[in-house]
């Protein structure tokens, strides 16, 4: 996967955790077998996890936590716009 394709996956993703429905990033194949509430978790995650600032990425031990659901995951609302102005940079 390309840097340019990444960056389009996650402003996606960004907007779709706007509009409540992170749901759409997940195979419809898989829903039925799914989890939903750890779909949506892991999902946050990684959202978390791509942001463009090193300083506001989880450590790796909370995102262990965040995935095990021992904490709550932030849900850290960035603008999607960062990952477009990130394409024009590389």
């Amino acid at each position: 996967m390309t840097a340019s394709v990444l960056y389009l996956q996650c402003a996606k993703a960004l907007v779709l955790q706007q509009k409540g429905n992170l749901m759409e990033l997940v195979d419809p194949q898989l829903s039925s077998e799914l989890n939903k509430e750890e779909a949506i978790r892991m999902i946050k995650v990684a959202i978390l996890c791509t942001n463009s600032s090193s300083a506001l990425r989880p450590t790796m031990s909370a995102v262990v936590s965040m995935l095990e659901g021992r904490t709550t995951v932030d849900e850290v609302i960035m603008d999607p716009s960062v990952y477009v102005d990130e394409l024009r940079f590389n």
